[in-house]
Parts: C-alpha cells; structure tokens; sequence
C-alpha cells in the first residue's frame, strides 16, 4: 500500500498527539509525586563566571517534606540566627561564616534542589518579619568567589507570589533576619 501526503499528515499529527500527552501525562504524575526523593549532587554555578571557593555536604541525599517541616537525612532543617543576629548586631558575612564553622550548614545544591521542586519549602519559610519585607534564607555549605574575588553565598526567598534564588558578598552587612537553614542537632527519628 502507497502511503500519501494526506497519511503521513495523519501519521505525523498522531505522533505529535502522543507525544503531547505522554508529557502531559508524566508532568502530571510528577506534580504528585511522593514526598521522599533522592537529590543527587549537583554541580552548578549560579553564574558565569562563578567559582567554588567552598562546598560541604553529602554527594547523595533523602529530601522529605513532613508534618514538621523539611527534612534532609532524617534531620529537620531549621533556620538558625546567629548569636551576633540574635543580639541585633549586625556583622558582615565574613563573621557569620566563621561563627558557622563546624555547624551542620545546608549548601546550594538544596537550594536548587528547592528552587526546581518548590512543594517541598515549607510554608512558614515565606514568612516576613518587621525588620525586612522579605525573609532571605541563606545556604552556608556552598560559597562562591567571583571574578574580582569577592566570596557569596547564595539565598532563597519569596518575592511576588514566588521563590527567587539570589546571593549575598560576604563584606556586605548581614541583617539580623537572615536565617541560615542548618540541620537540626539531633535527627527526628520517629516524627513523620
């Protein structure tokens, strides 16, 4: 049997079909995926031009979303002031930093991680406090030097019904409401 312009149109129009609700079918069951996946590193840089100066953390990682909040590893992810924050002072990120030495600080690939996956962010993250309109969350375990040298971290915040990803340099001020998600000291083995 020959095949025409007119069914090979229809071949064509039926595949494109398909593949339209195949995607659709599979975007959707992943907007209901579980609340437990595997975050696999990732090696990115927030932009040209960036250069890691500092990574800590896990190369593989359990993410879940629980009653509590965010769990990475069985452990809650808690926003942490600093004492100099907490005591309304306010330091540069260069003594941040090194108040956070030793501390179970998160890095940028669960800010990324969170960025692509937003269900995951608990809902109180996107809170405002009276000092600052908007509540910048701050991922220690990754820092980044850029061209002119100057060391970054990078953030998370909720801005005009959003996430939005962006960073901080270390000789800046640090506000007093700028949390730093770190692990919880001890894991929460039966919480769910």
């Amino acid at each position: 049997m020959e095949t025409t312009p007119l069914h090979q149109a229809i071949f064509v129009w039926f595949a494109i079909t398909l593949l339209i609700a195949s995607y659709y079918f599979v975007y959707s069951l992943g907007r209901n995926r579980p609340k437990k996946i595997h975050l696999i590193n990732w090696s990115r840089l927030p932009f040209p031009g960036a250069i890691l100066e500092e990574h800590q953390g896990a190369e593989a990682t359990k993410i879940e979303k629980r009653r509590r909040g965010l769990y990475v590893d069985g452990r809650l992810v808690v926003l942490n002031y600093s004492p100099f924050q907490l005591s309304k002072m306010v330091p540069n990120g260069h003594q941040l930093r090194n108040e956070l030495r030793g501390r179970p600080v998160l890095n940028a690939n669960l800010l990324y991680f969170l960025m692509e996956h937003p269900q995951f962010i608990p809902k109180d993250w996107k809170a405002k406090t009276e000092r600052d309109p908007i509540l910048r969350i701050y991922f220690w375990g990754t820092i980044y030097r850029d061209i002119d040298g100057s060391l970054y971290v990078c953030c998370l915040y909720w801005f005009g019904g959003r996430w939005h990803q962006s960073f901080s340099y270390l000789h800046e001020f640090w506000s007093s409401s700028w949390p730093t998600a770190v692990l919880e000291s001890h894991p929460q083995e039966s919480q769910t």
